[in-house]
């Protein structure tokens, strides 16, 4: 009985490990880095956690293009509100792939999608 017990849980594990690696290549998820919260360093930045305000539109798609430069992206509806800019994400095709929060006191990322 014990033998058994193993043998299952031994399979599940291995059946979760190729779950997990047969995803598709196109997948949407490809595009989304991290839905938490993100950033990414540069010059003018620095580091996470340095003040560092987004004042207007183009400072906010400046900022995502940089976090997405890896990938192909092109930028949709951008929406201003008191302390964030919303701005959508779209693939080459026109399909919308993420919106992106960015927060304007810290220029700090987060998917809401």
């Amino acid at each position: 009985m014990k033998t058994l017990i193993r043998i299952l849980i031994i399979s599940l594990f291995l059946q979760s490990l190729l779950y997990a690696q047969t995803k598709e290549e196109g997948d949407i998820n490809n595009l989304l880095k991290s839905p938490y919260g993100d950033f990414k360093f540069d010059k003018q930045r620095g580091r996470y956690g340095k003040p560092f305000s987004v004042n207007s539109k183009e400072d906010a798609v400046n900022i995502l293009k940089s976090f997405y430069s890896d990938r192909e992206i092109n930028i949709g509806e951008i929406r201003e509100r008191r302390r964030f800019f919303i701005i959508e994400v779209l693939d080459k095709q026109g399909n919308l792939v993420d919106v992106i929060l960015i927060n304007k006191k810290n220029g700090r990322l987060r998917s809401i999608f």
